[in-house]
């Protein structure tokens, strides 16, 4: 109906039927697929309209459904859409080399569907081999071969790998023989390619490169390959000897160089020299194409018809090819030998035979007599091993008495000789020795045994010399000869042993002329102890208590041996019963003794011994005794009693001593067997070896310990006492009490030994001095009185023993008082941030239990907000929360805490607000105080809701400006207690606490308290730092470090910079100036400062003077003191005005200030006019610039010459020198009247360092007054100036040689532009010179109201009878006082000073 060309519109139609109806269809279908080993593949599988479920199959092996197909790891199924089903195969093997099945299973009516595919697996072929030869090597073929093969492999391939042959590179087709092998139980196949050689292989295939390649489909048209050389062998030509020709001779000792060469041959031949078929040489060299080996060697003897051969041969060679030549050598003799008998008697006939040694050609021999060859002797030569010949002759000679000493001499030489070699040989006539004789001993006498004893045999005379020859009986001994003269001797050492004993010893002389041996006999005497004894027993084993006899046999002895016995070092007597002749000539002795042993004798060792009581040696031996007797305990080793601690191990020996060994042990506990380890856990017994281990308490007790063995049975008592360490069993805790009564507390413990006082109470910090306790028994009683609520605590009950730890248990005694709320400002108020959480805290203290309540005042608490926590925080305090939530303003307000118990109640307000600035901080306390560190203490008060930051501030009270210190906080935890470090000793200081929150600092002034630190260190106290919040970074330590430095190196150099400009000057120092001599006395300044007066303070330069004091008084101070030690110079402290003391005498109080302090304004004042009359103060000049200065004035002898200050100019001045001032000298202002005065003189030298006894007291014709001193009646020492105390010599040398006749320069004068001067009418003070004065060497007012200049006292100092209100002493002057302020002053010490220059 329809034809062929309608069946594609008719399938077109069926699929699309098909595709309608929906059934479910492959899409795609899996396809064959080829892949490498180790690569991965994936095999396609789509299906349309799928129902059923997809699954694939390998080999008809399902895979199962689950996409991961568990069970191969390598195997899933990739599903990147709903239709796709691929199977996806990783690092793939032969083993997955297989058909694979997509399938679909049939679901709804749809059909099953299948599709499948092969996978192949391609492996790489392996590097071909050629069978036999390595990849690069030679292959060797003979040139005599027929044919050769090579046969190349490729292994391990899918499919087979194609193998082909080149040859230098060009493709072999012929004689190629391709096979495949196929690898069992394996997809794998190995293939084989053979290549056949031809013949003529010298001229076609030597040195042809074959190479064979190999390849297949999975390596995709790469090859591997593997080559290797035809090398073509055959043999070398016959070798050729040259250095020798066939006749040639040579001589022994000339050097023969024989070389052997082979030419050509594949490969070049070896080359080996041989000597009589014996190879000497195979060391050979190849070049180019020939081999050759050279022998070089010296021509011996043996090298005489000696055939040297070469041979070469190669791999090709079948056979050696040879060479040889034969040596021919000519050499003499080296010797010739005479044998023969050289003694004889007269009329024997003596033959002697001469031989030569070995000599090419044959050597003629020769007989020499007294120098005359001996005539009708033959030769007779024979052929050497060796090469050469031998000549040997014959020569007899009948010996006569005048024959004696002849000397014959053969002689031989040959062609080769130069010189004939000889040989003598002496006749002599033999007759026999003297007879021997031994020296050394005499017979009767006797050796020791073990001595050392020479024996020395001698004979004389005989020809030849007689031979000595020892014996022992019949055994020869070794011994040396000595010849002396005609006189032979041998001597025989022999160490004697008893065998030596009747020994005979014999010495033999003998010579050719003595038919039989001379000889002479000896028998020793030795003398020697028994080897040894032999003990014995009888019985062998006895019992305790039965009779035992002990026998002693000793061994030879000579004389025989007495026998003792010794048992623990004590002798006992035994009796000899036998002597009996022995060995050696020798006695035995046998000796016993009887006991009756007991259980002590027991392994006891006896002791024969067995004395030679000639020689003194002894021989002993000991038999050990085998005593049988029943169980014995040792007392002394078995405690009865054992201590034990509980818990601990102990090893007890309990062994029973027994013979037989005990055969069993019984415990018994109060009587009553008990097995050991079943009914006492602890005990472990063994063989007597009592082993305790965790001893308990319960196992104390009386134990006795039975043995028993085959003898019979004993026991031994002991008592074990486990000690253990005190624990308490009973305490008496809570004790509840009123305050004011008494509580009682009984503690009980259980302890092994019980101890007095035993039992302890205590409690820290805790006044035990109001209890009482008592101990008895195993018990103590604790009594507590006079009960207060602060009692209230722990009390802990010790009980110790002494062994191991103590046992601790602790009391609790409660005082019931009404509960006490804690009302710190900290905890009045409470705070927080509408929505924020607010705490309001409660505490308590109260007995017993407190319990709290809270309520709101005008409110509330019942809202979901409020969270109440109430705990026991320790025994006697509690703790209340209340926790408000999600605050807002209606819960602001105040609340009441209300804690109470069964004594009463107390209540507690607590306000809640919104947050604020915190309180000022409470109860500011301090705590310690040291020299350099402060510890306070305080109260935090309200935080006003937010954490609170405190800060110290302090600052020393009489200096402004104030340190701060942040505290920080420590675990979170706010400080009260903080130390401040770094402070100074003895001093002030303001101290308050700051504090802070988020909102700002506290309102108000924070309080402040005064605190001193301590004036001295405590021992042990160490300095501290100044102590902030943090530690101080270590970058602000370097850069203060830094400078330090630079600041220290700035002051050394300016110090050298002024020292320099300081030389500098003083070298260039002028010896004029135009200054006009002022005074400057001592008063306050303007700044209440006396002195020092610095340059600054100068308004005028002077250049030179611009010098300290030691630039000025260098020589004054050699002239007062050479070779003194004086201190260093003390430096006085500024005054400070203060107002001066009250006294009831106003009158007296204004004189006294008058006279001795008068004191004017700071300011510059004009010297006017000085009266006598009263003191008054210089009246003020108008200007207020003028300078005051001080002056030296110069002495009357000084007139000659026109003054000046420079020391240098100084005059030489008298011992009686004086200065003073007087009408016709007026050295003041022309205003001023003058005055007739004397004063001290600077320059004396007659009385150094004392006041002139010439001068004048202005009062001589009146009366002084009370505190006037009187100068002419005692020596005044003077006082030095600064410069006197200076511990540094001058740096310029002194102007002046000596003390008597050179008196020192006038002191320094310098200028000042500020001072105060008391105006000197008539009064008798003197000017001052510059130098210091102490207060009381200034001259006594004439009158009460007479000025005197002021003077400031040292530091330290009283200030004398011139005490001025205005100065205040140094307190940390340590120097001298002033001494005594009477108006007689016996003492001024030296470095009493009491001013000085400004």
């Amino acid at each position: 109906m329809f034809g062929l060309s309608s069946l594609p519109a008719l399938i077109l139609l069926a699929w699309t039927i098909y595709q309608v109806l929906g059934e479910q269809h492959f899409l795609e279908t899996p396809a064959d697929t080829r892949i490498v080993m180790g690569r991965s593949t994936m095999l396609n599988c789509s299906v349309g309209d799928r129902v059923g479920r997809v699954q694939w199959a390998k080999d008809d092996m399902l895979l199962g459904f689950d996409l991961s197909i568990p069970g191969y790891p390598r195997y899933s199924i990739i599903q990147t859409s709903p239709e796709r089903f691929n199977l996806y195969i990783v690092n793939t093997t032969l083993w997955d080399d297989a058909t694979y099945e997509c399938q679909v299973l049939p679901s709804q009516g749809n059909p099953a569907l299948q599709a499948s595919a092969h996978l192949t697996i391609l492996v790489p072929p392996e590097i071909p081999q050629i069978i036999g030869h390595p990849n690069g090597s030679m292959v060797n073929i003979r040139h005599t071969d027929p044919i050769v093969q090579l046969t190349c492999e490729v292994r391990n391939a899918r499919p087979a790998a194609s193998i082909t042959w080149y040859k230098n590179g060009v493709v072999v087709t012929e004689n190629v023989d391709y096979t495949v092998e196929q690898i069992a139980d394996d997809k794998r196949e190995n293939a084989h390619n053979t290549l056949t050689l031809t013949p003529d292989f010298r001229v076609k295939e030597h040195g042809a490169v074959y190479t064979c390649k190999g390849t297949n489909e999975a390596i995709r048209g790469q090859f591997m390959e593997t080559s290797v050389t035809v090398n073509v062998q055959f043999p070398p030509s016959i070798p050729e000897i040259t250095g020798y020709r066939r006749g040639q001779t040579v001589q022994r000792g000339d050097t023969l160089n024989l070389e052997c060469v082979s030419r050509g041959g594949n490969p070049l031949a070896q080359v080996v020299w041989f000597k009589n078929d014996v190879k000497v040489d195979f060391s050979y060299s190849s070049s180019n194409d020939r081999s050759t080996n050279e022998l070089s060697f010296t021509v011996g003897a043996s090298d005489n018809d000696a055939v040297y051969r070469c041979e070469a041969t190669n791999a090709a060679t079948e056979y050696p090819l040879t060479a040889q030549v034969q040596i021919v050598v000519y050499f003499p003799p080296e010797k010739v030998t005479i044998s023969g008998n050289r003694l004889a008697t007269a009329g024997e006939e003596v033959e002697l035979t001469c031989e030569t040694a070995n000599s090419n050609p044959a050597s003629v021999v020769t007989w020499l007599v007294r120098s005359r060859q001996i005539a009708g002797t033959r030769n007779n030569v024979v052929e050497s091993e060796d090469g050469g010949y031998i000549t040997t002759s014959i020569i007899r000679v009948t010996l006569t008495d005048r024959e004696d000493q002849i000397v014959y001499t053969c002689q031989a030489m040959n062609d080769g000789a130069s010189q004939p070699v000889t040989d003598t040989v002496t006749l002599s006539v033999l007759y026999p020795p003297g007879a021997p004789v031994i020296t050394g001993y005499e017979e009767g006498d006797f050796v020791k045994a073990g001595d050392v004893k020479r024996l020395t045999c001698s004979s004389a005379g005989g020809n030849p010399m007689a031979t000595l020859k020892w014996f022992k009986g019949n055994q020869l001994l070794d011994s040396t000869p000595k010849t002396r003269g005609s006189i032979v001797s041998s001597e025989l050492t022999i160490v004697t042993a008893p065998g030596d004993n009747n020994a005979i010893y014999k010495c033999t002389a003998s010579n050719e002329a003595t038919p039989t041996p001379l000889q002479v006999l000896k028998k020793l005497t030795v003398y020697f102890a028994p080897a040894q004894v032999t003990l014995t027993a009888n019985p062998a084993e006895p019992k305790a208590g039965q009779h035992l006899r002990l026998t002693c046999l000793s061994a030879s002895s000579n004389p025989p041996a007495a026998i003792m016995w010794v048992r623990d070092n004590v002798l006992r007597q035994g009796v000899t019963i036998n002597k009996s002749p022995s060995t050696n000539g020798g006695m035995t002795t046998t000796n016993v003794l009887d006991i009756t042993p007991t259980a002590a004798d027991h392994l006891a060792e006896y002791h024969c011994q067995a004395t030679n009581l000639v020689i003194g040696d002894k021989v002993n031996d000991a038999i050990t005794l085998s005593v049988l007797f029943p169980p014995v305990f040792d007392q002394s080793m078995s405690p009865s009693t054992i201590d034990i601690t509980e818990g601990d191990n102990r090893a007890v020996n309990l062994t029973a001593a027994a013979n037989p060994p005990v055969l069993s042990y019984k415990f018994y506990r109060d009587g009553i067997e008990v097995s050991v380890p079943g009914d006492v856990s602890s005990f472990t017994f063994d063989n007597g070896a009592l082993q305790i281990t965790n001893i308990e308490r319960g196992d104390m007790g009386s134990y006795r310990l039975e043995a028993r063995n085959a003898e019979g049975a004993s026991s031994f008592n002991f008592t074990l006492n486990v000690l253990y360490a005190a624990s308490i069993t009973t305490i008496t805790s809570p004790v509840e009490e009123e305050i004011g009564g008494a509580a009682f507390f009984e503690c009980i413990a259980d302890a092994n030994p019980i101890t007095s006082n035993m039992i302890t109470w205590s409690r820290s910090d805790f006044d035990m001095s109001k209890t009482k306790q008592a101990f008895e028994n195993n018990k103590g009683h604790l009594t507590v009185y006079e009960l207060e609520k602060m009692d209230t605590g722990t009390f802990t009950c010790t009980a110790d023993n002494g062994i191991g730890e103590p046992s601790v248990m602790e009391a609790i005694l409660v005082v019931k008082f009404q509960p006490i709320i804690d009302d710190s400002a900290q905890y009045s108020k409470a705070a927080g941030d509408h929505g924020s959480t607010v705490q309001l805290i409660c505490l308590a203290e109260g007995a017993p239990e407190v319990t709290f309540d809270w309520v709101k005042r005008d409110g509330d608490m019942s809202s979901f907000k409020y969270h109440i926590e109430s705990e026991k925080v320790d025994t006697i305090k509690y703790r209340s929360v209340v926790t408000i939530s999600d605050i807002s303003e209606a819960e602001y307000g105040t609340y009441v805490c209300s804690a109470s118990n069964e004594k009463g109640q107390d209540t507690f307000d607590i306000s809640v607000d919104g947050t604020s600035r915190p309180d000022q901080p409470g109860d500011l306390t301090f705590i310690n105080a040291t020299h350099d560190m402060l510890t306070i203490s305080w109260n935090p008060g309200f935080n006003g809701g937010l954490p609170q930051r405190f800060k110290v501030r302090y600052k020393e009270k009489s200096r402004p400006g104030y340190t701060h210190i942040d505290i920080t906080p420590i675990d979170n935890r706010v400080t009260t207690v903080f130390v401040i470090k770094g402070l100074r000793k003895d001093t002030s200081y303001l101290v308050a606490v700051l504090t802070s929150n988020d909102l700002g600092a506290a309102e108000g002034s924070p309080p402040e308290i005064e605190i001193r630190t301590s004036a001295s260190a405590l021992s042990g106290e160490t300095a501290s730092t100044i102590q902030t919040s943090d530690d101080t970074p270590v970058i602000i330590i370097l850069v203060v470090c830094v400078v330090g430095i630079f600041l220290l190196a700035l002051n050394i150099g300016l110090i050298l910079f002024f020292v320099r400009r300081r030389k500098k000057r003083l070298e260039n120092n002028s010896d004029t100036t135009s200054h006009t001599n002022t005074i400057e006395l001592y008063g306050p300044t303007k700044e209440t400062a006396l002195y020092p007066i610095t340059p600054s303070d100068d308004s005028r330069s002077y250049g030179t003077y611009e010098k300290n004091m030691d630039d000025f008084s260098d020589d004054y101070k050699n002239f007062e003191g050479r070779g003194l030690v004086r201190p260093k110079p003390v430096w006085l402290q500024p005054l400070v005005e203060q107002p001066g003391p009250s006294n009831d005498d106003d009158t007296h109080d204004r004189k006294s200030m008058h006279s001795s302090q008068c004191t004017c304004n700071c300011v510059q004042v004009k010297v006017r006019t000085v009266s006598r009359a009263k003191c008054s103060c210089l009246s003020v000049d108008s200007s207020g610039d003028e300078d005051i200065k001080r002056v030296f004035l110069p002495p009357p002898g000084y007139s000659s010459r026109s003054y000046t200050p420079n020391k240098l100019d100084s005059p030489n001045l008298g011992n009686t020198h004086k200065s003073f001032l007087t009408d016709t000298r007026p050295y003041l202002d022309d205003g001023r009247q003058s005055a007739q005065w004397q004063y001290e003189d600077p320059y004396q030298s007659r009385s150094k360092g004392t006041f002139d006894s010439d001068y004048m007291n202005p009062l001589q014709n009146g009366t002084s007054p009370t505190h006037f001193h009187d100068y002419n009646s005692r020596p005044e020492t003077r006082p030095k100036s600064v410069t006197d105390f200076s511990d540094q010599r001058s740096s310029r040398s002194s102007s002046r040689n000596g003390l008597g006749a050179t008196p020192p320069p006038p002191p320094p004068v310098r200028s000042s532009s500020k001072g105060v001067a008391n105006n000197y009418g008539h009064s008798p003070i003197p000017p001052i010179p510059a130098r210091n004065y102490d207060v009381d060497d200034l001259p006594p007012p004439l009158y009460d109201d007479t000025p005197q200049p002021r003077y400031a006292p040292a530091p330290g100092s009283t200030g004398g009878r011139y005490m001025n209100p205005n100065v205040i002493s140094n307190p940390t002057y340590d120097g001298p006082s002033e001494g005594n302020n009477s108006a007689q002053r016996n003492h001024i010490p030296v470095d009493d000073m009491r001013g000085d220059l400004v």
